[in-house]
């Protein structure tokens, strides 16, 4: 939907830098439970400051139900688990705790925006461990003025399955918002979670949950995970408030330019899903260029839309933590 639909979809749901986490855990942030959330919306920035603090009890899978007033923004229960301290439980070499990627977005030639994956740490959720993701997408401040998008996706997944437990997103897209998290809780077969419209209407949705899943951007760092070749392809059960299946596969192998130099990649390409560009069109497609080194960084994707032709092309990547985990 609309210019960023693409990377919004596919990797980078996402917005503001990865620091976020500060705004989101400032002392004196008022919130709400769900039956004061479309008021609390609405709610003018000093008068929330002043609400008095509510919250409800509950553990990883039972959130507490808050919302953060001076923004009008869901909270969703994952944000604020505790780090984990002991290393990580995988044998996953491309997933490094801490790793950036930065990437420049265009359409055709034009550059239009910027766009970053970040692995933020390493919590605690019950007795597990999980990868916490980060994704953004911001347009460049000449297209702000024509059209602005600031999207922010974030994942968590298990560092030994990769299964995911959850998903939160905010889409801020020109007149359009959307902003919803869910829970995927297998040991009791079901998901759940809220979602907020425009107008800050606030509703909720549920459902079976037969087997593991994955969330949209959980799936692009389990196909990273996995060492593929050419012919190779993959099915993932995925989640995006329903239930369904995305196949994936390595179409070819090509050399091309990056910041590493001329590198070696795989070309992946996914052809069926339930959202964005993961929905099958006549005549459009999408591919992800992966190094084809133990590390399988995307460094490049390029996607058939009826604007054109976009392209997000990695600009840097930095290891900011110990890689200890």
């Amino acid at each position: 939907m609309k210019l960023f639909i693409v990377l919004s979809a596919v990797l980078f749901c996402g917005t503001y830098a990865p620091s976020y986490a500060a705004s989101f855990q400032t002392d004196g942030t008022a919130t709400a439970q769900d039956s004061n959330v479309s008021t609390a919306a609405k709610t003018d920035k000093n008068t929330a400051k002043k609400e008095e603090k509510k919250s409800t009890t509950g553990n990883a899978l039972q959130p507490s139900e808050k919302v953060y007033t001076e923004q009008g923004l869901l909270h969703h229960p994952f944000f604020g688990m505790p780090v984990s301290t002991g290393p990580a439980k995988t044998e996953y070499s491309a997933l490094k705790n801490g790793e950036y990627l930065e990437y420049d977005v265009y359409l055709g030639p034009t550059r239009v925006g910027s766009a970053w994956l970040f692995c933020d740490g390493i919590v605690e959720i019950g007795t597990h461990t999980a990868y916490h993701i980060l994704s953004g997408v911001k347009s460049s401040s000449f297209v702000e003025k024509i059209y602005k998008v600031h999207d922010r996706n974030d994942s968590w997944f298990d560092t030994e399955t990769l299964n995911s437990y959850g998903y939160y997103k905010e889409l801020n897209e020109g007149h359009y918002f959307r902003n919803e998290w869910a829970v995927f809780d297998s040991a009791n077969h079901r998901y759940f979670g809220r979602k907020l419209n425009r107008k800050r209407e606030l509703s909720s949705f549920e459902g079976v949950l037969e087997i593991p899943v994955s969330d949209i951007l959980s799936a692009m760092y389990k196909v990273r995970a996995m060492k593929m070749k050419k012919g190779d392809k993959i099915l993932m059960d995925v989640n995006t408030k329903k239930n369904w299946r995305m196949e994936a596969g390595v179409v070819r192998n090509e050399k091309i330019a990056t910041i590493f130099g001329k590198k070696k990649c795989i070309v992946g390409e996914p052809k069926v899903g339930e959202e964005g560009i993961f929905v099958s069109k006549t005549g459009k497609r999408l591919f992800v260029w992966l190094t084809d080194d133990d590390d399988q960084i995307p460094v490049l994707l390029k996607a058939e839309t009826f604007f054109g032709s976009v392209s997000a092309k990695l600009t840097k990547r930095e290891l900011r933590y110990s890689q200890t985990n």
